[in-house]
């Protein structure tokens, strides 16, 4: 099989023998007449890379990473941070769990280079899989990864986005391998302020607020991995949440009750090691990997590390108030490059003491303290008073893409389908990179009958963030829609793979089982989504159906009797008129 490489084609693989791509119609290439490209495998901000076979090397896996900017900057600064990445693998890539650069070049105007490929899964998806790690696996991981670092930190580099997804449980020997060398930088003696780069959640706050990184910074980065691995709580949910009510250096401190949110109990012994990592002063944490093994070991702990802070709890609570930032974390944007823009479009990093109770007069200024009023209308479903709210932000000041996406929506909440979708673009105008914008105005298109075109924006949404559980279900519907079962059954498996605990996820892929037949399939995602949701009716009545269908009796008797429990409940009954009649059936 071969693919095209033309970044803008979907890349559908072909047989060897097809010369030029059906899509796009891109010449088939091998490149330096060795690397076959075979499948496009993801898309970040440098381009697109893609899955390989080296034909000298009697077809061995290997990854192609092309530098295709998504953002269309292919200044020499961009083309020289694309080649530092090679030149970080070449360095590090001696060390057996960090992929080994095998080649860099240009060929038909674009450049190249080529690693090895590491098989296996990510820590994110053996979590999804096989569940929480208890502490004697975390500290088998902390003690791999810090040997990792040691290595990469005596070579001056700093790698600036560890997270889960960045590491790799390669199948071979199940040793961990670290990737994605693609925004690490090399270490400065005197680092100055720049650019926010790395993953909100999993970056310290003088990442993504100071623009410096330092050792430390990837031993934080590590302790809050080390967490999600306890607790399988994604860091930015809760980052997001508190961000929401108080300024950045409050909401980073959550980590200093880290604790609270991890149900298994941890030794005191372990605790003092994260308390040591996830310092939220850099110069308080530990400063190297070789200090970390030492304290794992009990052979040194530091001296100014906090006692205990917080009693365990199995619950994690985060505050009830809703914005777009609840939006971004249901689609599962962990990633800075999309939702650290809009943080810093509208200023919300910037401590604000506005009182959004009174009217706000024109000035400029106080554009995104109506945006923000308007935020907290739409979240009380006050929506012609935030459509009020985003005219004038958007009228003081129409370069804010936030202010855009939210009218949309709230224009969408409405009625006002075409007004959304004109907002939707003017959003995507004003920041063509917005995994959420595409997702957004996927709905619209849908609503308006284009299923084609939501399609689009959907695969372009999961071009940018490939982790939208919420993206890949809503797909997987339009494809249902459109009689495409397979596709529809691929896409709901994708979105229950990111989010095990997604009631949509689980609730769509029945629907599609229940549209085919395979009605024990059907119960068995009803049994998950009632896990989550055990007081929903809807959902009892759905399975008692089946149960009914495969004359299971008492499962539907249950069933139904819960159907009419929750309905009263929620002065629902009349949308189940019909259960009475379905519970004498079963009796």
């Amino acid at each position: 099989m071969i693919c095209c490489l033309n970044p803008n084609c979907q890349n559908p693989p072909r047989p060897d023998e097809i010369k030029f791509c059906v899509e796009c119609g891109t010449e088939m290439a091998i490149l330096e007449n060795r690397y076959r490209p075979l499948k496009s495998i993801g898309r970040g901000g440098f381009g697109k890379t893609y899955l390989a076979a080296d034909i000298k090397k009697f077809g061995e896996q290997c990854v192609i990473k092309q530098f295709a900017p998504s953002s269309g900057d292919d200044s020499e600064t961009e083309k020289n941070r694309f080649q530092d990445e090679a030149k970080q693998l070449q360095r590090l890539g001696e060390h057996p769990q960090i992929p080994a650069l095998l080649a860099f070049f240009t060929e038909r105007s674009y450049l190249y280079f080529v690693q090895q490929y590491v098989a296996g899964e990510n820590l994110a998806e053996e979590v999804a899989e096989h569940g929480l790690f208890d502490e004697a696996k975390v500290r088998s991981f902390l003690q791999d990864l810090l040997g990792i670092l040691q290595v990469v930190h005596q070579q001056g580099i700093i790698h600036r986005d560890i997270k889960p997804y960045n590491i790799m449980r390669r199948q071979s020997d199940q040793k961990l391998v670290l990737i994605d060398f693609g925004i690490s930088k090399q270490l400065e003696v005197n680092a100055p302020t720049g650019t926010s780069i790395g993953s909100l959640g999993y970056s310290p706050l003088e990442q993504v607020w100071g623009g410096k990184a330092y050792p430390a910074s990837d031993l934080y980065s590590l302790g809050v991995t080390a967490f999600y691995l306890m607790s399988g709580i994604p860091p930015h949910k809760i980052l997001v949440d508190l961000l929401e009510e108080t300024s950045p250096e409050q909401a980073h401190n959550w980590v200093q009750q880290w604790r609270r949110y991890v149900k298994r109990p941890v030794s005191n012994e372990l605790g003092r090691v994260l308390d040591g990592l996830l310092h939220i002063d850099h110069k308080q944490r530990y400063q190297s990997a070789t200090e970390v093994l030492r304290a794992l070991e009990g052979k040194q702990v530091p001296n100014n590390l906090p006692t205990q802070r917080v009693a365990a709890s199995n619950n994690y609570s985060p505050p009830q108030q809703g914005n777009i930032f609840k939006l971004l974390l249901v689609s599962g944007l962990g990633l800075i490059g999309s939702l650290l823009l809009l943080l810093l479009t509208i200023n919300i990093f910037k401590p604000s003491n506005v009182n959004i109770s009174q009217d706000l007069g024109d000035r400029p200024e106080n554009a995104v303290a109506y945006l923000e009023r308007g935020k907290k209308q739409s979240a009380a479903d006050k929506f012609n008073e935030a459509l009020a709210d985003f005219n004038k932000s958007i009228q003081l000041q129409p370069t804010i893409a936030g202010s855009y996406l939210e009218r949309g929506q709230v224009r969408s909440r409405l009625e006002d389908k075409q007004g959304a979708l004109a907002d939707f673009n003017k959003a995507l105008e004003l920041q063509p990179n917005w995994a959420e914008a595409y997702y957004q105005r996927a709905g619209v298109q849908d609503e308006l009958g284009d299923t084609q075109q939501a399609i689009a924006d959907l695969n372009k949404s999961l071009s940018l963030d490939k982790n939208s559980s919420l993206a890949f279900i809503h797909r997987g519907n339009l494809h249902l829609k459109q009689k495409n079962q397979l596709q529809a059954l691929q896409d709901f498996n994708a979105g229950i793979k990111i989010d095990p605990r997604s009631s949509y996820g689980y609730m769509s892929r029945a629907s599609l089982f229940t549209s085919t037949n395979k009605k024990v399939q059907a119960i068995a995602d009803y049994d998950q989504v009632l896990k989550l949701e055990p007081e929903d009716a809807y959902y009892h009545y759905q399975r008692g159906l089946l149960h009914q269908d495969l004359n299971n009796k008492a499962k539907a008797k249950a069933d139904f009797q819960a159907t009419i429990k929750f309905a009263k409940k929620t002065g629902t009954e009349k949308d189940y008129a019909d259960v009475a009649a379905k519970l004498r059936q079963v009796q």
